[in-house]
């Protein structure tokens, strides 16, 4: 790369952060006015998308900040689970597993359906379609040779559009408006000198360690299960500061926002219509699946909705916060992510297998 190219590119870059961080104070103050709930990450999400496209560059927080997010998104799931009993937790898992079941068949159908009405090949489709694990599909797409440009258009469009739809589709699952007008933007409330180091060892140590392990998503899980481990002993010891909890929704609403860039979704526009038609089916099928949960008394039906949801779990698990969301949705939702890094453990596997039957109908 050469020195004009350099240079150009840190120009697009402190553009696009630029037009990232105006576009998202005024999208959290749009949505504070709307009272959408977690105003933070939709805002963010909005910003990071305005940044990349207008700039024609993606917007990357740092790798080192994104890991303690999540830390924090995971200890903010911990409270529910801190506060239900073994049973009662356990009472999910085999529901869980059906609905997840349920949701890669989706997956696999919607995959199909691609591949049969569009000139996109199965490896692309298949990568594109698997409802889990956006920044993995794309890097993974492009080790493999699919079209990772559309993967990550189709993939974080997905994100996307579950992550909107749901502060409007909550009022109708609840049956009226949801009153978050009331809740302070950014708690600040006092937090000890040993609960802030308490939270900042949890999102950061446990994650890291696990990082050099087979656990998948070590940098969730792992401050997950430290978490549920304190709370049960002292649960003040992992109540997240305002300002903290305020810097990971950001930061995390910039990552997935500004997975977008401009040369992707015009390469793709004519794509984007299947890419949205499947989003649909998957939350279409989704809604479904809540309705029985919640007819099995296994929860609200908001509460099942944001367990089911396919993607957005950051944003699930946030607005799951916000509204005191019972154990469920942690439950499914960490559940759904683990069988989903598995299965994209095997995808590699699926895609030689899917080429060879090609290749075979081929040359008969």
């Amino acid at each position: 790369m050469t020195t004009h190219h350099i240079k150009a590119s840190t120009r697009r870059s402190l553009v696009g952060w630029t037009i990232a961080i105006i576009a998202t104070l005024v999208a959290v103050g749009l949505c504070r006015v709307a009272q959408l709930p977690s105003p933070l990450m939709l805002g963010a999400m909005v910003g990071g998308l305005c940044g990349a496209i207008i700039a024609s560059t993606r917007i990357r927080p740092p790798r080192s900040t994104i890991g303690p997010s999540q830390g924090v998104i995971s200890l903010i799931a911990a409270g529910p689970l801190v506060n239900s009993s073994p049973d009662r937790l356990a009472s999910y898992a085999l529901p869980s597993l059906i609905a997840i079941g349920i949701t890669l068949l989706l997956c696999a159908a919607c995959a199909w359906a691609i591949t049969r009405f569009s000139t996109i090949d199965s490896p692309t489709a298949v990568m594109s379609t698997l409802a889990g694990g956006a920044s993995a599909m794309s890097v993974l797409s492009e080790e493999l040779g699919a079209d990772f440009r559309y993967v990550t258009v189709a993939q974080y469009l997905r994100v996307f559009i579950v992550s909107f739809s749901l502060p409007f589709l909550i009022p109708l699952l609840v049956g009226g408006d949801v009153d978050v007008g009331s809740e302070p933007l950014v708690n600040l409330s006092s937090h000890s000198i040993m609960n802030w180091l308490v939270v900042l060892a949890v999102i950061t140590i446990p994650g890291w360690l696990a990082s050099f392990t087979p656990l998948p998503a070590p940098r969730l899980l792992a401050p997950l299960a430290i978490a549920i481990v304190i709370g049960e002993w002292q649960p003040h010891l992992i109540s997240i500061p305002g300002v903290l909890e305020a810097a990971a929704f950001v930061l995390i609403g910039w990552q997935a926002g500004g997975a977008f860039d401009r040369q992707s979704l015009v390469t793709n526009a004519k794509r984007l219509p299947l890419a949205f038609l499947c989003i649909i089916v998957l939350m279409g099928g989704c809604g479904v699946m809540a309705g029985i949960l919640t007819a099995l008394g296994l929860g609200t039906l908001t509460e099942t909705y944001l367990a089911t949801t396919p993607g957005g779990r950051y944003i699930v698990l946030a607005i799951a916060h916000d509204r005191d969301a019972g154990p469920i949705v942690t439950v499914m939702q960490v559940t759904r992510m683990i069988v989903m890094l598995i299965v994209t453990a095997f995808v590699p596997q699926l895609i030689r297998a899917l080429r060879r039957i090609k290749n075979t109908a081929t040359h008969h």
